[in-house]
């Protein structure tokens, strides 16, 4: 079983990373994503059109899975903000099944395969 797709990338030296500076106010759009654990609302923050932000709630979960969701968020956020395109979490979170949940759209495989569809659709 594949767990991480890797790309090997030479390593640079002397790198410096600007710290992103959050403005007082992002435009976002949030997105309703059905799953077998209740919706999840996946809230995409842009900064001058570029995705900076992701929060992410769930709405029957339990504490658990909601703070998870929300590490998840966190961790995207400030990968996003230091460089990491969207297509590399796309890639890493789609298709990741616990319980499929059929819609309109196709299937949710899981919260984090849905992240997966809002990201490529925004994107």
């Amino acid at each position: 079983m594949e767990y991480l797709r890797r790309r090997v990338v030479p390593a640079q030296k002397d790198i410096q990373v600007t710290p992103y500076i959050r403005p007082v106010t992002l435009q976002s759009t949030t997105h309703r994503v059905p799953t077998d654990h209740g919706n999840m609302y996946v809230t995409l923050c842009t900064d001058d059109g570029k995705l900076v932000e992701v929060w992410i709630i769930i709405s029957k979960a339990g504490s658990c899975e909601k703070a998870f969701l929300e590490a998840l968020a966190r961790c995207i956020a400030l990968g996003l903000q230091h460089g990491v395109a969207p297509a590399e979490y796309i890639d890493q979170l789609q298709n990741i099944t616990c319980r499929v949940v059929g819609d309109g759209d196709g299937f949710i495989h899981s919260p984090a395969d849905g992240l997966a569809k809002v990201l490529k659709g925004a994107t």
